[in-house]
């Protein structure tokens, strides 16, 4: 191995490493045993591969797979977690999502998709008669790596205590186990796990060291991990939207609400009603004669497209930064989020779904995650200082969903909203995907094809999993895009 390529191989190691620590702290802001409990999973699942002599490759695939194959549990609601009694089957249902949610989070993060994770995660609860989930593979079908987890995670979740049981003592938690030898567990791994287990369980469990150590250097990671934090901490400093905002949404929730009324609150903000007189005048909206007013720009445009408007002029207050450097890319972010607003709620009409504006919301802030990493990021790099924007466009890029769950889920936004800002990269989704999710995922992919994007790329829309599930056909995208540039011209506007 020359010297680039060393060097090459210890910055990935030193970038991946940050990545864990990044993610182990989203697994803290959500509950009270998911963090620890995977760290001594991972643990385990590391010296149990060590046992069975299986590659250092391999070993450390399993160990970082372990230590993150509850991630998605963090997209799980809360009432279902920390319920006290045993779950419905409905709740059970959800639960069961959890490594599909895990293998999407994940499967952002190219450094991990090289190792071998993916397919541990995804697979961790398959039993080995075939009757697991998420996709019923028996046997030899499931990795190896899952088939351990599946073993080193059963055994401490029953020696822990939940909400509705108490520990299991060791000496019965092993009997039970053996009466699933070859219907949940591979019999011949569940022998070597018990040889295993006998000689370790009763040692004193250590903190999980990753087998790849961080470079003591501030890297783009360290910047994100503290972002993290500070999140956690509830200490992360975002300008507060503009209060008309606010009652613009509350008073159009209201089916009494007049347009007068509507006025009146618009009016309030000088900054925001110029701005909507003016989006009002511009070729797509504009009728024969020009819009002086504010109460003649909303009866032009509509309640509810007005809403919509009130929104993105506000919501751009998030899109400021005073570092030049970064000017270019926070209104490209700016441009994309506001595209994406549009084409959700274009494919929402077009499906004739219920609350169109909601879709637009979601396509509004579905990038919430890149937008304070930029801001975060240009804040820690002086001006005066160099900087690779490709490097950190892409650092974003990876990171950006499990930021943004975590920063909506602290802003107390549905459910829905965690689970879009989450998951809607990546080109592959299964039954049962919320409808949500696949209508930003596409309206996502729609706006990189037409430019409003960090990254010039260029799918096949139709063939889009997102695209396909929501049942639109090629002629129903090209009219959606259609429609959506002719009102991005006048996006100017804004």
């Amino acid at each position: 191995m020359n010297q680039d390529q060393t060097i090459k191989k210890d910055t990935n190691a030193n970038i991946l490493s940050e990545v864990i620590r990044m993610l182990i702290s989203i697994m803290e802001v959500k509950g009270v045993h998911i963090k620890p409990h995977s760290e001594t999973v991972a643990t385990h699942c590391l010296k149990f591969s060590k046992a069975l002599k299986l590659s250092q490759r391999e070993s450390e695939a399993i160990y970082l797979a372990a230590l993150l194959h509850d991630i998605g549990m963090v997209y799980i609601p809360d009432t279902i977690i920390q319920k006290p009694d045993r779950l419905t089957d409905e709740e059970m249902q959800q639960v069961k999502q959890h490594p599909l949610f895990s293998e999407k989070v994940l499967a952002n993060l190219s450094l991990l998709r090289g190792l071998g994770v993916l397919p541990i995660v995804r697979h961790h609860h398959e039993e080995y008669n075939g009757k697991g989930y998420p996709d019923g593979l028996k046997d030899m079908e499931i990795p190896i790596g899952a088939r351990i987890i599946s073993l080193v995670d059963s055994y401490f979740a029953m020696a822990a205590e939940r909400s509705y049981r108490p520990p299991i003592p060791h000496d019965k938690i092993l009997p039970e186990m053996k009466k699933q030898t070859g219907i949940r567990f591979d019999g011949n791994l569940l022998f070597e796990f018990i040889n295993y287990i006998q000689g370790t369980a009763k040692q004193p469990v250590k903190d999980a060291v990753t087998p790849i150590e961080p470079d003591p250097k501030t890297s783009i990671w360290d910047i994100v991990k503290d972002l993290v934090e500070t999140i956690r901490q509830g200490k992360v400093d975002l300008p507060v939207l503009p209060s008309v905002i606010q009652e613009v949404q509350q008073t159009v929730s209201d089916p009494e609400a007049a347009i007068d009324q509507l006025t009146q609150i618009i009016e309030k903000d000088p900054i925001i009603s110029a701005k909507l007189i003016s989006v009002v005048n511009s070729p797509i909206y504009r009728g024969r004669s020009k819009f002086t007013t504010v109460k003649e720009a909303i009866t032009r445009l509509g309640v509810k497209e007005t809403q919509n408007i009130v929104l993105a002029l506000g919501s751009k207050a998030f899109y400021k930064t005073p570092n030049l450097q970064f000017k270019t890319l926070i209104e490209r972010l700016w441009q994309h989020s506001l595209a994406c607003a549009y084409c959700a709620k274009k494919i929402a009409e077009t499906l004739k779904l219920k609350d169109a504006e909601g879709y637009f919301l979601m396509g509004l802030i579905h990038d919430i995650g890149k937008i304070l990493l930029v801001r975060k990021l240009s804040e820690v790099y002086s001006s005066n200082n160099s900087v690779d924007i490709n490097e950190i466009s892409q650092t974003i890029h990876e990171a950006h969903c499990s930021i943004g769950g975590v920063i909506l889920r602290n802003w107390k936004f549905s459910q829905d909203f965690v689970r879009v800002a989450t998951l809607h990269e990546g080109p592959k989704y299964y039954p049962p995907t919320a409808k949500p999710i696949l209508v930003v995922n596409l309206a996502n992919n729609m706006c990189r094809n037409i430019g409003y994007s960090l990254f010039e790329e260029n799918v096949n829309l139709a063939e889009l999993d997102s695209a396909k599930m929501l049942n639109l056909n090629e002629d129903m995208i090209i009219q959606i895009i259609s429609d959506v540039q002719e009102v991005m011209k006048s996006s100017q506007s804004f």
